[in-house]
């Protein structure tokens, strides 16, 4: 559930979306969104988004997103066992958005995501344990 239930289904859904201003912008403006994810690695998303171009059919839009962890005091349940994820990452997007219909017909998303899962002294794991993790993401998603 703490993957795939609902709230990690929303903020999953908001990360992918969650890129159009309040207020009008102008080419070469700048915009920032602050996202939380609610999925089993807790993380807030910090992104600032330029709109590079405006062509006939499309915004052409690029973000860079700081990625930190929402609250790496705290440990959560999973599996049974206390642990928390202390990770650190970056994000870029390019972005076409459909001038007509709103809908994102194109995006590159690359993510670099490195630190490590802590898993607390527990019964079922005596000592605890620290896993180091990097996680790279490369998407290409198209309308085609």
């Amino acid at each position: 559930m703490t993957s795939f239930g609902p709230k990690a289904f929303k903020s999953n859904m908001e990360v992918g979306t969650a890129v159009f201003p309040d207020v009008k912008v102008a080419k070469n403006d700048q915009w920032s969104v602050n996202t939380d994810m609610q999925t089993a690695m807790q993380t807030k998303m910090t992104t600032t988004f330029t709109l590079n171009d405006i062509t006939a059919s499309a915004y052409m839009v690029h973000g860079e997103s700081v990625i930190s962890p929402s609250n790496n005091t705290e440990f959560t349940e999973m599996n049974g066992m206390p642990m928390k994820y202390n990770i650190n990452g970056v994000s870029q997007y390019d972005l076409k958005i459909d001038r007509e219909s709103g809908w994102i017909a194109e995006a590159r998303i690359n993510q670099v995501i490195k630190g490590n899962v802590e898993i607390k002294d527990n019964p079922k794991l005596p000592g605890g344990m620290i896993i180091p993790m990097t996680i790279t993401d490369d998407q290409t998603i198209s309308d085609n």
